[in-house]
């Protein structure tokens, strides 16, 4: 499958890659949603969710570490232990991102 041409977010990938690369991210953020367990979800990773249901992987990759960083002043400011699951798939999304090309 060509690269889509006018997605500025499709980084040279398909079609199909796109799909399955946001299915990755999908997966990760499922597993983010269930680590809350029915709690209200902190702003980045609303922000973060959002972004991955638009597709806007450019925006994502440039800004991942700061959508960490202000996951983790959340959890500091509320006081809220942030779970291994959480910090796990974060880093997954994190190197998820790094082996996408550059845009």
């Amino acid at each position: 499958t060509p690269p889509v041409e006018d997605d500025e977010d499709s980084m040279g990938l398909s079609s199909d890659e796109l799909a399955e690369f946001a299915d990755q991210l999908q997966t990760a953020l499922d597993k983010i949603d269930e680590a809350y367990d029915g709690a209200e979800l902190p702003p980045p990773v609303v922000f973060l969710k959002s972004l991955v249901a638009e597709r806007r992987f450019e925006t994502i990759k440039t800004q991942i570490n700061s959508i960490w960083s202000d996951l983790l002043k959340y959890h500091q400011k509320k006081g809220l232990y942030i779970s291994n699951a959480v910090t796990h798939q974060f880093q997954q999304i994190q190197m998820a991102m790094r082996r996408l090309p550059d845009a």
